[in-house]
C-alpha cells in the first residue's frame, strides 16, 4: 500500500514538472509610421473603429489622423486638456483638464468632397442632397 501511494505520488509530481514547463515565445514587430507634429504629445488615443488616431499637443491642438497617413487635421482646442480617451460610440473624444476638474466632449465628423462635375444627373444643379449612411447592420 505504501508503495502505491509513493508510486501516485511521484507520478502526480512527474505530471507536474511535464506540465509547468515554459515556453519562449518570439515576438515580431514592424514600426508601420511615424509623424512629426507641432508641440509636445500630451496624450494619444485609436478611434473605436481604428480609422483614426488622434494626438493632443501641449500647443492646444487636438491633431487627427487618419491610419493610413493619408489625411491630417489640426483642431484648436481651449483649455489646458492634460488626458484624452475615445468613446465606444465612433468618433468621440473626451478631454480632460484635471486641474480645472472640467472634462469636454468633442463629436468629429467626417466631411467627404466629391468630384461631380463630369457625372450626369437630372434636375436643378443646385438641389439639395440627403445621404444616408447604414452604419448598424443589427
Amino acid at each position: 500500500m505504501r508503495k502505491l501511494c509513493l508510486f501516485h505520488c511521484s507520478m502526480v509530481l512527474f505530471f507536474i514538472i511535464c506540465t509547468t514547463v515554459q515556453s519562449i515565445a518570439v515576438v515580431s514587430h514592424e514600426e508601420v509610421t511615424s509623424f512629426k507634429h507641432k508641440g509636445r504629445a500630451i496624450d494619444t488615443a485609436v478611434s473605436a473603429d481604428g480609422q483614426f488616431f488622434y494626438i493632443l499637443t501641449d500647443k492646444q491642438e487636438l491633431i487627427v489622423r487618419s491610419m493610413n497617413g493619408k489625411s491630417q487635421q489640426s483642431i484648436k482646442v481651449s483649455g489646458n486638456y492634460d488626458i484624452m480617451t475615445t468613446s465606444p460610440k465612433a468618433n468621440v473624444v473626451l478631454l480632460t483638464d484635471s486641474a480645472a476638474q472640467v472634462t469636454t466632449v468633442i463629436q468629429i465628423e467626417s466631411i467627404h468632397d466629391f468630384n461631380y462635375t463630369s457625372s450626369p444627373f437630372k434636375g436643378p444643379a443646385d438641389a439639395a442632397v440627403t445621404v444616408a449612411v447604414f452604419s448598424d447592420f443589427q
